[in-house]
């Protein structure tokens, strides 16, 4: 069967966004969540004490979550209907300010892998207290293990020429 409008098409065969969002609440969520980017640089070179680390880690968890949230929901919204542009523009909205994300949080893993050791960023990825939530979907765990990669890349450089030119994508 063939429709030319989206109402024709019988609500059972649509799905049902409003478990992850109601429509009217995206713009709150998105001024909420751009509103708190300005305080990941309230950490900044204050992540060497680990109590400011763990309180960074769960603010940049709370963004990324609410940002991925955003992101996921203009996107199918948009997909439901072309047609209407206030969803192509949540989605323009939300992918210019994934430019503004990532200035925001630019200056973290090199702070890390400037203060701490492979080492230790080992140890803080096995404490229970201080990556409470740690699974491979955690944003935690992946900061971690992007800064492990980071940091290995740069050891595994600078101690074997013959790696000068390796994989600096890990």
């Amino acid at each position: 069967m063939s429709y030319t409008n989206r109402d024709e098409i019988p609500a059972k065969y649509k799905w049902d966004l409003t478990p992850l969002m109601q429509e009217d609440h995206w713009e709150v969520e998105f001024n909420e969540t751009m509103a708190a980017l300005p305080k990941v640089a309230e950490f900044k070179g204050k992540l060497g004490d680990k109590a400011s680390l763990k309180a960074y880690f769960e603010l940049a968890d709370d963004i990324e979550l609410h940002f991925e949230r955003l992101y996921v929901y203009a996107n199918l919204k948009m997909h439901e209907d072309a047609k209407i542009a206030k969803f192509r523009e949540m989605v323009a909205r939300i992918s210019m300010a994934a430019a503004e994300l990532g200035g925001a949080f630019a200056w973290v893993n090199p702070e890390i892998i400037a203060t701490y050791s492979e080492k230790e960023l080992l140890a803080l990825a096995d404490d229970p207290d201080f990556f409470a939530h740690r699974s491979p979907k955690s944003p935690r765990y992946w900061a971690v293990t992007k800064t492990l990669s980071v940091c290995s890349t740069r050891w595994i450089s600078s101690t074997n020429p013959s790696t000068w030119t390796a994989k600096r994508w890990l």
